[in-house]
């Protein structure tokens, strides 16, 4: 992975503002409720797929022959990206309140952990009653590191930021970005190749045993794919790892002997390589995984309503949409 990000493309409008005038074909997943909000705000909808340039989906299937832009209900494109056909030209995405709901979950997962409510929970189903003291950590000088410092990375530091004494990120460019103390590329981050940026550590193991939590954000692409392995998990030293991005990402053999051996003290996992895990699946049972169903990016019909019109008016006045997705990436 290399610290040196590629430009991308310049952004090109395929559409004529006649054709942003025709009615927009949704998908037979697009719910009523996402309809009534997208009628509410002066979108003109169509359920006939025939001619429409502009679909609103989240299938490959659902895309007419003789559509250009199509705009994804949900912020995860990596399904999409690369598999898409020629005759679409624009691609964009939900976004508006996901980030900072995600990161509401990322908050209450830390918080939840540290409280020792999945203990509490397990003692009540026993029908016990043990005053387990809350791990708050107050004098605690270890911080956080997230994978990924786009929209939903910088989401979370902005809501960690007063729990943590630093917050480090991790990205592909390892470009400067608001709202962390410092941000590396992910292959110096592996390497050890920012260990003087953190207080007192001369390795990289020292450097990454000084984080207590890390939030894993990052897409799936091929570069990231497996790319929290056993190199990065070893390192940690009781440390909760939490996984909103994509389940590609995680190496999930590597976590369970990392959290055998205590590298990992919990893991918080919202999302699966495939959904849902299988009935035999260890994270079913281990007492230090909280599993839960893909929950920390729901969709609600205001951020697709939001993030379409927002998208069409850009168009119209020859703005680059906030969704816009760079047809090469994953994001």
């Amino acid at each position: 992975m290399s610290a040196t990000t590629p430009e991308p493309p310049p952004f090109h409008n395929p559409l004529t503002a006649e054709e942003l005038d025709r009615p927009v074909y949704l998908g037979p997943l697009i719910d009523d409720n996402a309809e009534v909000t997208l009628r509410g705000a002066g979108v003109v909808t169509t359920r006939d797929p025939d001619g429409a340039v502009v679909v609103i989906s989240s299938r490959i299937r659902d895309i007419p022959p003789t559509a250009k832009w199509m705009h994804c209900p949900f912020m995860g494109v990596d399904s999409l990206v690369g598999r898409l056909p020629d005759h679409i030209q624009l691609l964009t995405r939900t976004i508006t309140g996901m980030p900072e709901r995600m990161a509401s979950y990322v908050a209450t997962m830390v918080w939840a952990e540290r409280w020792k409510l999945h203990q509490f929970d397990l003692q009540q189903t026993d029908r016990k009653w043990v005053q387990l003291q809350p791990d708050l950590r107050e004098r605690d000088p270890r911080g956080v590191v997230i994978l990924g410092t786009g929209q939903v990375g910088s989401a979370a530091a902005r809501a960690l930021h007063h729990d943590f004494p630093f917050i480090w990120g991790v990205s592909r460019s390892g470009a400067a970005t608001a709202g962390f103390d410092l941000v590396v590329d992910m292959t110096s981050a592996l390497d050890g190749a920012v260990d003087s940026a953190l207080p007192g550590s001369t390795t990289t193991s020292l450097a990454w045993k000084q984080v207590d939590t890390v939030v894993i954000t990052f897409p799936r692409t091929p570069e990231t794919t497996n790319l929290v392995s056993h190199q990065l998990l070893d390192a940690l030293h009781d440390a909760h790892v939490i996984l909103i991005g994509r389940g590609a990402t995680m190496d999930f053999s590597a976590l369970e002997a990392a959290v055998a051996s205590g590298s990992v003290r919990h893991a918080t996992i919202d999302v699966l390589p495939a959904e849902p895990a299988p009935p035999q699946s260890w994270l079913w049972t281990e007492p230090r995984v909280t599993l839960t169903p893909h929950i920390s990016g729901s969709t609600q019909p205001s951020d697709l309503t939001t993030s379409f019109h927002d998208a069409r008016q850009a168009l119209l006045t020859g703005a680059v949409p906030a969704g816009w997705v760079q047809l090469g990436a994953a994001y």
